[in-house]
């Protein structure tokens, strides 16, 4: 991340600066980052925050959806073909291929609206990511 050296004065009212700091907290960004991206990356004055934290969920349950079809083929693998039942299977085979498209199709949205400057996408420790990290 670059260094900020460069000062910008901005001169307010007591009223004014409640309200940048309230619209800030809001959005979960300092002041300073409030305004640096309201200016410059705004189009119309307002701060898009998206927040990660369902697909972060989705991501933890493609996880754990993972290890239960690594138990279900060692489980075909040991006891063979007959020993499970086919229409079960291709539910459950059915439904985790539709969560994964679905957080696919979730992160390229996410992905394509960051590259356009169209949201402010915060990371979990609360650092603002670099433009570089959306390339």
């Amino acid at each position: 991340m670059e260094n900020r050296k460069i000062w910008l004065k901005v001169r307010v009212t007591e009223k004014e600066r409640k309200t940048i700091k309230r619209k800030a907290r809001k959005a979960g960004m300092t002041a300073s980052d409030y305004v640096r991206h309201s200016l410059i990356h705004s189009r119309d004055g307002t701060i898009n925050v998206i927040d990660t934290t369902p697909l972060r969920d989705a991501v933890f349950e493609l996880t754990k959806q993972g290890v239960n079809l690594n138990q279900f083929m060692k489980f075909l693998n040991t006891y063979g073909v007959k020993a499970f039942d086919a229409e079960r299977a291709e539910q459950v085979l059915s439904r985790e291929c539709d969560l994964l498209l679905a957080v696919e199709d979730a992160l390229s949205a996410l992905l394509r609206e960051a590259e356009n400057g169209n949201v402010f996408i915060m990371k979990e420790d609360g650092a603002i990511p670099a433009e570089k990290d959306f390339q």
